[in-house]
C-alpha cells in the first residue's frame, strides 16, 4: 500500500526556518517551540513577527487581548501596517537587486523583475490611482491574467490602503458587472462593500484614462502614500496600462472619469 505521508529529510529539518526560530529562543525544535506557542500563544506570535521582519508603521501595545472573549481575539492591539512595508519595499531596501518576479508565459518566454523594479511599477501605478482619487476602503477590482503586472497591481492596491478585489476570468459579464455595481455581501456581522469595477464591456457608462509616465521611481515607503477615496479598475494593454475610474458618488447617469 503506497504511502501519501510526507516526511521531511534530517538536513531539510536543520535548515528549516522553524528549527532556526526555535534555537534562537533556547529550544531544540519544532516540539519545544509547538508546546511553547500553545502554552503561551502572545509570546509565540510576538516571535514569530519579529522572525519575520513585519514593520508595523506603529508599533503594537499587546500582541493578543482576550477581554471579549477567546472566540472575539484582538491581535497586535493598536498597530498599524501596510503590508507592502514587509512584503516589497523591506526587500527592496535590502537587496534592492535581487529577483522578486519570475514570469514564464505558455510559450516559453521569461520575464524575470527585480525588487527595485517592482517597487517602481508599483509607484506608479499606485500613483496613477492616486490621481483618480483612490484611497483606504476603496474597492478596487483587478481582471488581470497570471502575469506580471498582476502582482504590481496587487501591491499599488494595498499601497493605498484600498480593498482588492479580484475578478476570475471565467466570470460571466453580469456577474463582474454585479460586482462592479457594488452588490457586495454579508461578512463577520457587517456588509462587505463591492465598489468596484471590471472590464471594458462591464463598464460601458465609465470612460477610461492613462496613467502618466511621470511616476515617483525608486525604493522607500515615502513614495507610497495615503490618499482620499474613490474606486477604479485597472487593465493592461501593450503599450502600458489603462485606469477605468468608477466615481460611486456621482449622480447616476453622470459617471466619467
Amino acid at each position: 500500500m503506497t504511502s501519501y505521508q510526507w516526511n521531511p529529510t534530517p538536513d531539510g529539518i536543520e535548515q528549516a526556518n522553524v528549527t532556526r526560530l526555535a534555537r534562537s529562543h533556547g529550544m531544540a525544535g519544532i516540539d519545544e517551540l509547538r508546546a511553547r506557542s500553545v502554552a503561551d500563544t502572545a509570546w509565540y506570535w510576538d516571535a514569530a513577527a519579529t522572525d519575520l521582519g513585519l514593520r508595523f508603521r506603529t508599533p503594537y501595545s499587546r500582541v493578543l487581548d482576550l477581554q471579549n472573549g477567546i472566540e472575539h481575539p484582538d491581535w497586535f492591539v493598536d498597530a498599524t501596517m501596510n503590508i507592502v512595508d514587509s512584503c516589497l519595499l523591506r526587500w527592496c531596501d535590502a537587496s534592492p537587486h535581487t529577483i522578486a518576479v519570475v514570469h514564464e508565459d505558455e510559450a516559453g518566454r521569461i520575464r524575470e523583475i527585480s525588487f527595485d523594479q517592482l517597487a517602481t511599477e508599483v509607484a506608479r501605478a499606485a500613483n496613477g490611482l492616486r490621481e483618480l482619487g483612490i484611497g483606504p476602503g476603496d474597492a478596487v477590482a483587478i481582471y488581470l491574467p497570471m502575469i506580471p503586472e498582476a502582482v504590481v497591481a496587487c501591491y499599488a492596491v494595498a499601497a493605498l490602503g484600498a480593498i482588492l478585489v479580484p475578478l476570475f476570468s471565467g466570470f460571466a459579464s453580469t456577474a463582474i458587472a454585479s460586482r462592479r455595481r457594488g452588490q457586495g455581501g454579508h461578512r463577520g456581522g457587517r456588509n462587505d462593500p463591492a465598489r468596484a469595477s471590471a472590464t471594458a464591456s462591464a463598464a460601458g457608462e465609465c470612460g477610461t484614462r492613462a496613467l502618466p509616465d511621470g511616476a515617483a521611481r525608486g525604493c522607500g515607503a515615502q513614495q507610497l502614500r495615503r490618499w482620499p477615496s474613490r474606486s477604479a479598475r485597472i487593465r493592461w494593454r501593450a503599450d502600458g496600462f489603462v485606469v477605468t475610474a468608477h466615481l460611486p458618488r456621482c449622480p447616476a447617469g453622470a459617471c466619467g472619469t
